[in-house]
Parts: C-alpha cells; sequence; structure tokens
C-alpha cells in the first residue's frame, strides 16, 4: 500500500505566515481604526471647546453693552452717566392762543400734547419723552411740516430727592402716554398711587419741597384717567420739569 506524504513542516510554515499576516493586518487596521477616532474625537473635542469661548465672548459682549448707552444722533456709544433726563418737545411759542391751539389740534391726536401759559405767551409742547424717542417724535413732526425744537431736562441720579423725583415722574408719564391709546378708555391710577406711596420717605434735600408736591398730586389723582384729563396732568408734569431745564 502506498501511503500519501505530506509535508508537515511546509504546512505549518504556511499557517504561520498567514497568522503573521492576519496579526499585522489586525493590528495596522487597528491602528487606521484608532487613529480615525482619535482625530473624530479630537475634533469634537476643539468644537466643544470654542462653544464657551464663544458664549463667555457673548457674555461679555453684553455686559459691556449694559455699561454703554447708543447715541442716537451719532451712532456712537457713550458710557452711561449718573443723570437721568427727560426731553419735551416744543411745536411752538405763540402770542396769540388760537394760534397755539391750532397747532395743538393737528398733533394731539397722535401725541400727548399740550399748551403750557408762559406769562402772557403759549407753548405748544408735543409731550415729554425720555432720549430713544424724542429724536423719531422730533423727525415724525418735520415731516408733518411742523416745525420744533427739544428742550432738555437733567435730575442727579446720586441725589435720592432728585432720583425719586425722575421715577415717579417717568412712571406717570408712562401712564398718560398709555392713556392716550386709541384702544383705552381710560386707565386706573390705584397701582401707581399705591407704588408711590411705599416709595422711601425723605425728609430733606435742596428739591424736597418739589418732590413733596408731586407725590401730593399723585395721592390726589382721580381712581381714574382718560383722554381728556391727560393735557392737564402733562402740563403738570411740566412745571416739575422746568425746576431741572437744562441752561
Amino acid at each position: 500500500m502506498r501511503y500519501t506524504r505530506y509535508n508537515y513542516k511546509k504546512s505549518k510554515n504556511n499557517d504561520l505566515f498567514r497568522f503573521i499576516l492576519k496579526l499585522v493586518g489586525t493590528v495596522v487596521g487597528a491602528g487606521i481604526c484608532g487613529i480615525t477616532l482619535a482625530y473624530v474625537a479630537f475634533s469634537i473635542l476643539t468644537k466643544n471647546n470654542e462653544l464657551p469661548s464663544g458664549n463667555r465672548g457673548k457674555e461679555t459682549s453684553i455686559e459691556a453693552n449694559s455699561n454703554e448707552i447708543a447715541n442716537s444722533e451719532g451712532g456712537s456709544s457713550t458710557a452711561i452717566s449718573n443723570t437721568y433726563v427727560f426731553y419735551t418737545v416744543q411745536c411752538g411759542y405763540f402770542s396769540n392762543e388760537s394760534n397755539a391751539n391750532h397747532i395743538l389740534n393737528s398733533i394731539s391726536g397722535k401725541y400727548s400734547a399740550f399748551i403750557y401759559e408762559d406769562e402772557d405767551k403759549f407753548r405748544v409742547l408735543s409731550g415729554v419723552y425720555e432720549s430713544d424717542k424724542v429724536d423719531e417724535v422730533v423727525s415724525e413732526l418735520k415731516s408733518s411740516n411742523i416745525e420744533c425744537t427739544k428742550i432738555k431736562f437733567s435730575f442727579n441720579n446720586d441725589d435720592k430727592v432728585e432720583y425719586q423725583i425722575a421715577s415717579i415722574c417717568d412712571g406717570y408719564i408712562r401712564l398718560l402716554d398709555t392713556a392716550v391709546s386709541d384702544d383705552v378708555k381710560s386707565i386706573n391710577t390705584d397701582d401707581f398711587k399705591g407704588w408711590t406711596n411705599e416709595l422711601e420717605n425723605i425728609s430733606e434735600g435742596e428739591k424736597i419741597d418739589i418732590l413733596n408736591n408731586l407725590k401730593e398730586h399723585i395721592a390726589n389723582l382721580k381712581t381714574e384717567i382718560n383722554k381728556a384729563n391727560v393735557p392737564k396732568e402733562m402740563e403738570y408734569i411740566y412745571t416739575i420739569l422746568l425746576n431741572f431745564k437744562d441752561i
């Protein structure tokens, strides 16, 4: 009987060679996968690390903006001062009351307008405004061929009395502006009177008489204010502001 002879040594060598190739291939493949995964992970981490930096930048920007106000005329920014500012817009100064009434009637539908009698003359004013609103009003009036000019009033925020006067005036102006809105029949003053009454009681200061007069006026307001009441109340606020007119 003839036996077939197998070369076991050669077979073993071939198997070993194949095993080494597979091992090398596995190692190389694992290395490539590892490098790829590391690259992806690094990219993700890099992006994630950039996000807080971007957020910090936005927070810094917001913080900076909170300490700046836009200059509406020049387009630049200036640091917030310790001054509370209001404006009135004068639309005419007449010796004839009928002429003043003519201008008043032409603007009263849109603005909290009123007439202030100054000795023997009559000033027509469209309302009282803060800095961010006054230029818009001036532009609107001039586009309607009404000549007008801004009058500025400044309060010192570091002075408790002046700051409280400015705060009350601001709240009351907002209330009156709401009262003249087309869809508002009247507005209740109880909340505003309650808020004013709860303000700090200040007993002394250069303008304390003005503050006390203002608080008393607010305390005696009617429960409801309508459009017909607005001109008289705006005129009263104007008499308060005149004590703080910029020279």
